[in-house]
């Protein structure tokens, strides 16, 4: 009987060193699980930020754009008023053709 009392004192030892070794290793894997998701939050931060950049260049390079177009155009029509009238009534005469309004 000894023995088997031995026996299971071992196992209970076993067990508990067991308990003890699954709780450890869900911590790590949690405190593992945890800095992964940190990760990926400032990556995904990260990617946001420069999406939001690049949004604001292209922003500015397309008004800066239409600045220059609403420029140019206002200054045709200053240098060839006539020409201009000409042109709009000519392109609002196909309008209304294509449009089928007489």
């Amino acid at each position: 009987m000894p023995k088997k009392k031995a026996d299971l004192s071992v196992v209970r030892e076993d067990l508990e060193q067991l308990k003890s070794d699954v709780v450890k290793l869900s911590k790590d894997v949690k405190g593992t699980g945890a800095e992964r998701a940190e990760n990926l939050k400032a990556a995904i931060t990260d990617t946001v930020s420069m999406v939001q950049e690049n949004g604001r260049e292209r922003y500015e390079e397309i008004k800066e754009r239409g600045t220059e177009m609403k420029e140019t155009t206002e200054n045709r029509i200053k240098e060839r008023p006539i020409k201009s009238v000409a042109l709009a009534f000519g392109a609002g005469l196909l309008a209304a053709k294509l449009l089928g309004r007489k």
